[in-house]
């Protein structure tokens, strides 16, 4: 049984997960020189486990300053994707970029199928005559 798991009237029900808010994130990059033990004592909430975590994922030393995105220069770029993070763009401007190239591949897709019932009904024009 999960040690973390809580009773409630008699039935066992898992923990609910907290998302990290845009300030937490900066307090614990901006002290990077902390351990997670002292880190606990800025981030109420959050236990010395979950912030050691949350560094190994994003980084500890090197992350990178948060930056706005490369197309409309005002929100800041979607993190948790990785490749709207790779692509420096947000979550709005990655979800429209993934749209036009889903389109820009319908298109060549019909093209691409055109051309081929073209050619098949050409050959079977040629063999015909």
């Amino acid at each position: 049984m999960n040690p973390k798991a809580k009773a409630q009237n008699g039935a066992f029900t898992k923990p609910t997960y907290n998302y990290w808010t845009e300030d937490e994130l900066n307090i614990l990059f901006t002290h990077p020189e902390l351990s997670a033990k002292a880190m606990v004592e800025l981030l109420p909430g959050r236990t010395a486990e979950a912030i050691s975590c949350k560094r190994k994922s994003e980084g500890r030393w090197n992350h990178p300053e948060r930056v706005l995105c490369a197309v409309c220069h005002q929100r800041p770029v979607w993190a948790e994707c990785t490749k709207a993070a790779k692509m420096l763009l947000c979550k709005g401007c990655y979800l429209d970029e993934q749209e036009k190239r889903v389109a820009e591949a319908n298109r060549h897709n019909a093209l691409r199928q055109s051309e081929f019932k073209l050619r098949k009904r050409l050959e079977k024009q040629n063999k015909t005559v």
